[in-house]
């Protein structure tokens, strides 16, 4: 008896030695680990495994790492941030065949379940790749923020998110974002600043309606940049200002603006807008109304430091303001070719008294509100050949006074005079 009673209090301890040892673990029944504190030293979150976010969960001064094959799920309202106040790393690296998701713990999750992925000021050569993140996100935050950072981003999935997939504030960017997929998040896919539009690279997809795409908001653009085609336009809040190096557009890339959008080139340091299409792959520039109107973006203006710049294969539509057009040239000459303005509010190009063109050929202007093109008397002669002025019979090219001179030629142009219906007629 004695045996038996010695025997039986050895399981009980050691029964509860087992059980404190789960506690310890952070592991609840279900075999998750429960993270409810915040992360202050180098920890690794081990493949296989399940860990459970309960609250706002800040990893600051030290780096966490996710390894490939683990599963994070996150209770109603709860989030993870990096870097808050003190430099830290998210490390969350998946391969294709072992991804990391980021969830939901409901049974039946929806847009919004938990509150996302936030970098934070003091973020360090974070990166995810290979991560599927799926209902997060709440009103005007993205699933994933970055906040005045670069973080590396690729072969992600983000679906079902709240508002924003990706949101970015005005300093945030990445070092690497390529092969990444967006589907059924609530508002664009993603949102980032013009300043930081050129850090999204190639090979996107953004399922999304057809008035959803990148949103990009107001900033000044610099350096030698690209904007890529993606396979969604760009929808621009504001006004874009471009200065100093060589902006190029890639042929098919669209951009949608707002009331009040306009792009600025080169008004304090040289710069050149490369915005090159092709005859099967033509850069779009229009409004993002529903509806537009004549006038429902503000345009593009080449201003005084503007240099080679050139549009080709380009159609601007909507475009212009009571007072300028559709396109501005200000003291400098641009390459304008190919190209198709079509709504402008008054004139289709209004062009300076020192403003002038190394080229304009082969152009289509139609519905403008004014004359297609004005111009000073100095410069017309550098209107080239092969364009078709389509206005009512009061309507041409219109100049103003200007002192030309050299061995020039004053070209006749051709002008489609009638009455045109418009499109929304």
């Amino acid at each position: 008896m004695k045996t038996k009673s010695l025997l039986f209090a050895l399981l009980v301890m050691l029964g509860s030695f087992t059980a404190c040892n789960l506690i310890d673990d952070g592991t609840d029944d279900g075999g998750s680990n429960i993270i409810n504190s915040d992360i202050t030293t180098n920890t690794t979150w081990e493949s296989g495994k399940t860990y459970v976010i309960s609250g706002s969960i800040g990893v600051d001064g030290a780096i966490l790492t996710i390894q490939p094959g683990v599963t994070v799920k996150f209770e109603t309202g709860a989030s993870l941030h990096i870097g808050y106040y003190n430099n830290a790393t998210l490390i969350a690296n998946g391969t294709s065949s072992k991804p990391i998701v980021f969830t939901s713990t409901a049974a039946n999750p929806t847009a919004g379940a938990w509150e996302g992925i936030t970098f934070w000021d003091n973020s360090l050569n974070s990166s995810m790749q290979y991560c599927k993140v799926q209902y997060a996100g709440k009103s005007n935050e993205g699933a994933v923020n970055v906040k005045t950072c670069a973080i590396t981003f690729s072969n992600n999935e983000v679906t079902n998110a709240k508002y924003y997939g990706v949101m970015l504030n005005y300093e945030g960017s990445f070092t690497e974002m390529a092969n990444n997929s967006f589907a059924n998040c609530g508002d664009h896919p993603l949102r980032i600043s013009a300043e930081y539009m050129h850090t999204i690279g190639i090979g996107n997809t953004f399922t999304c309606p057809a008035d959803k795409g990148i949103s990009v908001f107001s900033g000044d653009a610099t350096g030698n940049i690209t904007w890529r085609k993606h396979s969604v336009p760009y929808f621009v809040d504001s006004d874009i200002d471009y200065d100093n190096g060589t902006l190029t557009i890639e042929p098919g890339a669209i951009f949608k603006f707002s009331a009040g959008g306009e792009l600025h080139i080169g008004y304090y340091n040289n710069s050149t807008l490369v915005a090159n299409g092709t005859s099967n792959n033509r850069i779009i520039f229009t409004s993002s109304a529903a509806v537009p109107a004549a006038g429902a973006w503000e345009g593009i203006t080449f201003w005084d430091h503007s240099l080679n710049s050139s549009m080709q294969y380009c159609d601007i539509l909507y475009a212009g303001t009571s007072s300028e057009g559709a396109v501005n040239v200000k003291t400098c000459a641009i390459t304008f070719q190919n190209n198709t303005i079509d709504y402008a509010k008054t004139y289709g190009i209004l062009v300076n008294s020192e403003g002038s063109f190394t080229s304009i050929t082969n152009n289509t202007f139609s519905n403008c509100g004014n004359h297609p093109l004005r111009m000073s008397a100095k410069y017309m002669h550098t209107i080239g050949t092969g364009n078709v002025f389509n206005c009512p019979a009061d309507k041409g090219v219109n100049i103003y006074a200007g002192d030309a001179t050299g061995n020039i030629t004053w070209r006749k142009l051709t002008a489609v005079q009638n009455n045109l219906k418009s499109k929304n007629a």
